[in-house]
């Protein structure tokens, strides 16, 4: 961080050729990017080194909220390169969330009344081969 800090003061590049690789990865976003007391930010997000990234990650993830809910509430407060991949690959890792993530929901039974002809209703169920239903 110190040496993105000092790039930021010495000035920004407009070729990101001419930049730092710190700077490349936040290329993008050069504009957006400032500082204060020693910390760096883009916008009000305060951008932290990766390794400290998957700390925090831990601390926000203990609501188990998924993906959307989790990478919403993360990218409000911090930031650092590849933020999103990282999110998604520790979602997909937890367990926690893998047992009791969100599931489709079952569709109610539909209930016919008792046909007064042959063949008056037929009806096929799709998901099942040989009595091993499949779970989709």
């Amino acid at each position: 961080m110190e040496k993105l800090e000092e790039q930021l003061r010495k000035g920004r590049p407009d070729n990101a050729r001419q930049a730092s690789e710190i700077i490349r990865r936040h290329f993008n976003v050069r504009d957006e990017l400032t500082t204060e007391n020693g910390f760096v930010f883009c916008g009000e997000r305060l951008i932290i080194p990766r390794a400290t990234g998957k700390l925090k990650l831990q601390g926000i993830h203990r609501s188990h909220l998924g993906v959307r809910d989790y990478s919403r509430r993360a990218k409000d407060t911090i930031c650092w390169p590849d933020m999103t991949n990282h999110i998604e690959d520790f979602v997909s890792t937890c367990m926690v969330c893998k047992l009791y993530g969100t599931r489709q929901p079952k569709e109610p039974m539909m209930c016919r009344s008792v046909p007064k002809r042959t063949w008056q209703h037929v009806a096929v169920d799709l998901f099942s081969h040989a009595d091993k239903p499949e779970t989709f």
